[in-house]
């Protein structure tokens, strides 16, 4: 029943129907800007990777300024700070600890 009341409500003309308030001027003025790609150099860098392997970079410049060179940079990625802890922390297992040196259990 309430169903049939809001839907007879939706239909009437002039009843709930709201037309949509104007834009200010300002609302359409806005610029659409692509992120820079990669360098050459940063490309051949990247050439060698192996099959599978994601990549994102994003370098601006200090304190803030304009994106320089941009690859997928919004993608969720492991940081590398990260990876480098995890294998240094089993380099160190494998050898039997940070004390030890050159001897491996």
């Amino acid at each position: 029943m309430r169903r049939l009341l809001l839907l007879s409500l939706l239909l009437l003309p002039g009843g709930a129907a709201v037309a949509p308030a104007p834009l200010p001027a300002s609302a359409g003025a806005f610029h659409l800007t692509r992120e820079p790609g990669l360098s050459a150099g940063v490309q051949a860098a990247l050439a060698d990777l192996p099959r599978g392997v994601r990549v994102g970079i994003l370098l601006r410049e200090v304190g803030g300024g304009p994106v320089l060179e941009a690859q997928e940079p919004d993608g969720a990625f492991i940081p590398a700070s990260t990876t480098k802890l995890v294998t240094a922390a089993s380099v160190l297992h494998g050898v039997g600890g940070a004390g030890a040196r050159g001897r491996r259990s």
